[in-house]
């Protein structure tokens, strides 16, 4: 089942996500919760791209150039979510990653929190992905704001 925003009243408090302008890419062998959580990034704003294979998502990413946010599950085969996500952050230091699984695991969290990425256990909820997603987009924008020299349109 996809969740809907407007299945938690969030609709009209999340309105920074409808300007929000970059690619989350969701990867998970799990076809049904892939497109799950695509739909709930989908409604937070977010242009959404799915992979189920650690090198069908290396394929995306080498063609993405405005990837804001990936979520990646921890088992994906010979390489694991993990993998990704050094793969991404060497090449796009400030996507926000986030590693997900079906279990709580105590080393893959200290793992995940050395390494400065989210961790959440699946099924992952409409309103954690609301509140992620909230400090991703208002993050970006702070980013935005804070330019060394500003743009200068002629």
């Amino acid at each position: 089942m996809v969740h809907k925003l407007e299945d938690i009243g969030g609709g009209d408090k999340f309105s920074v996500a409808s300007t929000m302008s970059g690619v989350a890419l969701i990867v998970d062998a799990n076809a049904a919760e892939a497109a799950q959580n695509a739909g709930i990034v989908t409604d937070l704003g977010f242009r959404v791209a799915i992979a189920g294979t650690f090198d069908e998502a290396n394929r995306q990413l080498a063609r993405m150039s405005d990837l804001v946010m990936l979520m990646a599950d921890v088992r994906l085969g010979e390489y694991n979510g993990l993998h990704l996500a050094l793969r991404v952050r060497r090449v796009r230091p400030r996507t926000h990653i986030i590693i997900t699984d079906s279990t709580w695991d105590a080393v893959l969290h200290r793992e995940t929190q050395r390494l400065d990425l989210t961790y959440l256990v699946k099924p992952i909820s409409v309103e954690t992905l609301l509140e992620i997603t909230t400090k991703l987009t208002q993050g970006i924008q702070q980013q935005r704001v804070d330019r060394r020299w500003p743009r200068n349109y002629a």
